[in-house]
């Protein structure tokens, strides 16, 4: 790939938005009012806006190798305490996908180098599951529910941590769901793991 040929594409793209709207980036700098929080995968396989049919500046997304919420990642607390105590985000998707090569590196034991520290995470969950996984005997099966496993295990972190256990004492927001997303055919499967807070007390008037 000639890296040039990506400054030019841009401008291409630049001149494209602006045939018959002049304001078209000003009004999308001024709509910047994320409603949802994604934390997915690294990889480009999953693209949240496209795949729920909302616009880019209704999604908030952290990316990381294996989707995976780690209570010390200062980068990933720092993007959630922004969501929910800045934006009071309500709503947190963690959105595994069929696939993923760290699930697959954790599944197989590869040597990935300086990786290996992060997927570690996802090889703990392996371990603790490991007598259910093992009576999978398709391959494939049997890394769809490791996919899913870390899933739930990241829904469980998020919902440990101090911003949010804070937030809960006294509102059910924001909700922590656990999904999935199929590359093979772009559906998306609840994992019906949601968790949220106490419900709001009910005050008379």
């Amino acid at each position: 790939m000639n890296i040039d040929e990506l400054l030019k594409a841009n401008q291409r793209w630049i001149k494209g938005k602006l045939i018959g709207d002049e304001e078209f980036f000003k009004k999308q700098a001024d709509s910047l009012h994320p409603q949802l929080m994604w934390i997915i995968c690294s990889d480009s396989v999953m693209r949240a806006n496209e795949v729920t049919q909302t616009k880019d500046s209704e999604n908030l997304v952290h990316r990381n190798m294996g989707n995976l919420v780690v209570p010390t990642d200062e980068n990933l607390l720092s993007v959630v305490h922004y969501a929910v105590n800045v934006l009071e985000i309500e709503h947190i998707i963690i959105c595994g996908h069929y696939g993923c090569k760290g699930v697959s590196a954790s599944l197989n034991h590869q040597d990935v180098s300086y990786l290996d520290h992060w997927l570690k995470n996802i090889k703990e969950v392996y371990v603790n599951a490991l007598t259910d996984l093992e009576k999978i005997e398709d391959v494939d099966k049997r890394m769809e529910k490791l996919v899913e496993l870390n899933v739930m295990e990241s829904v469980n972190n998020l919902s440990n941590i101090s911003v949010i256990q804070n937030k809960w004492k006294n509102r059910q927001t924001p909700f922590i769901h656990g999904w999935t997303f199929r590359p093979t055919n772009g559906q998306l499967m609840d994992l019906e793991i949601s968790k949220s807070g106490k419900e709001a007390p009910i005050t008379e008037e």
